[in-house]
């Protein structure tokens, strides 16, 4: 099982197998998420069997910031129910402080031993710095600075 951007579900019998993959639903993009403008669905079954994803949301059923993370699950793989923000943009720090992103993208989970129950969430995040400039080949741009966070599950928001 697979998801792809608004999170239409395709199937393989053979998961290194391109030939065997195809769309669950009939269309070349499966029934999908209804509404939705969302990426990089990461997806896991939990131990009561059902499937979970978690994304990062461009724009769900009109939220006006388009860079959280939601949530859908499905009980067959084929039709997937939204739930809502799976997390924000701010980040909670070990010493008390926190920031806030412009974008937490590209969402990946770490799972406990037993492989159903994620743990802590990964992220590329992007903040946002003023007059922020890097020299790439000779020539001067602006930067994108990013990095990559890791947030244990369960932390305040």
């Amino acid at each position: 099982m697979g998801l792809v951007r608004a999170l239409f579900p395709w199937r393989a019998d053979v998961y290194s197998d391109n030939a065997t993959w195809h769309s669950v639903g009939g269309s070349p993009e499966g029934p999908g998420l209804p509404d939705s403008n969302v990426e990089d669905p990461a997806v896991w079954i939990d131990k009561n069997g059902v499937y979970h994803a978690i994304f990062h949301s461009m724009d769900i059923e009109g939220q006006s910031n388009a860079y959280l993370g939601g949530h859908a699950y499905s009980v067959d793989g084929a039709s997937w129910v939204y739930t809502g923000t799976a997390y924000g943009n701010r980040a909670n720090y070990t010493d008390g402080s926190w920031q806030t992103f412009l974008r937490r993208e590209r969402p990946h989970l770490l799972f406990s031993e037993d492989g159903t129950t994620p743990i802590a969430l990964s992220n590329g995040v992007q903040y946002a710095v003023d007059n922020v400039t890097c020299t790439i080949g000779g020539a001067v741009s602006v930067c994108d600075p990013i990095f990559t966070l890791v947030t244990p599950i369960g932390s305040p928001p």
